[in-house]
């Protein structure tokens, strides 16, 4: 990647927390969301988000657009997973003795 984009290291390196902060949004986030608009469909918006920006990570030209498209990724891999956790929670809640 530091040869691909003519960059110093540490600028690659730079995605890897961003994609953690993208992650921690989409968690805080996701889960006001789904409660107010249902689980299912946001769900499915979110996985769509991650599935496009990983694919467009293949064809990033430069390391802003990585950075972009990693925060983006990280956000709607965030959101997903806050909605599995809320489903198997409303549909197993019964369940679990208290």
């Amino acid at each position: 990647m530091v040869r691909f984009f003519s960059v110093d290291i540490h600028l690659v390196e730079l995605s890897i927390p961003l994609y953690l902060i993208g992650f921690a949004f989409g968690q805080l986030s996701g889960s006001p969301i789904s409660d107010n608009y249902g689980r299912k469909w946001i769900g499915i918006i979110s996985m769509t988000v991650f599935l496009c920006a990983s694919v467009a990570i293949l064809f990033a030209q430069s390391i802003e657009q990585l950075w972009m498209l990693r925060f983006i990724q990280a956000f709607g891999g965030g959101f997903g997973l806050v909605i599995c956790a809320a489903i198997v929670r409303d549909l197993y809640d019964a369940l679990i003795p208290i």
